[in-house]
Order: structure tokens, then sequence, then C-alpha cells
């Protein structure tokens, strides 16, 4: 009986630390940048455009580096805030004073790539 409820007791600090564990807040986040436009292909193709994995760290996003040198537009709802080339080691980053919900957008040759992040 001793030995069951120490196992019991176990089991409940087990799950009382994953559940805080979980919990912990992460300072990255993935983000997924979506084709934009009317055809979901890319051109001259059946199979749709693959979507773009960003990491975004506050105001700082991390790219593949096989982007490096394609063109980063922040817009806001007025138009264009930002405009900038991701560098060699596939970094972005966002000046402090663009803040809110924003729209990354991505040219890559005849496709747009875009996300809705919050800064």
């Amino acid at each position: 009986m001793l030995i069951r409820m120490s196992m019991k007791k176990f089991k409940q600090l087990l799950c009382i630390a994953l559940f805080f564990a979980s919990l912990s807040v992460q300072a990255s986040s993935k983000v997924v940048m979506s084709y934009r436009g009317g055809d979901a292909h890319t051109p001259n193709s059946r199979v749709p455009a693959a979507p773009i994995y960003v990491n975004q760290d506050d105001h700082t996003f991390i790219f593949s580096s096989n982007l490096a040198g394609e063109i980063i537009e922040v817009m806001g709802k007025d138009g264009l805030l930002y405009t900038s080339i991701i560098g060699e080691n596939g970094k972005v980053v966002v000046p402090n004073s663009i803040t809110g919900e924003v729209e990354l957008r991505l040219n890559r040759g005849d496709l747009v790539y875009s996300a809705i992040v919050e800064l």
C-alpha cells in the first residue's frame, strides 16, 4: 500500500510538472507565409506553391538562408511601412517603432507570400 501511494503521488507530481513545463513562454514563434493570389499554383505548374516558414522573435524574423537577397515588405493598414532585404544569415529586423498587427510580404519571382504578424 505504501508503494502504491508513493507511485500515485509520483504520477501526480509528474503531471503537475509537465503541466507547468507546457506553460513556459517561448520567446519566438513560427510564422507560415502563404501564397497570396488568385491561383495558388506556381506558374506553369499544377503543384500548389509551398508555404514559407519563418521564425519570429519580437521584431526579428529568421528566414531560410536560401531566401537571402529576397525583398520583405511590412504593410500597415495605410500602406507600406518598411522594406528590407533578407540577409545572408536569413535575418530581417523590423524597427521597434513599428508595432501592432501588420502584414509581412515576401515577393519571390511572380509569387507573393504573406502573413499577418503582431509586432
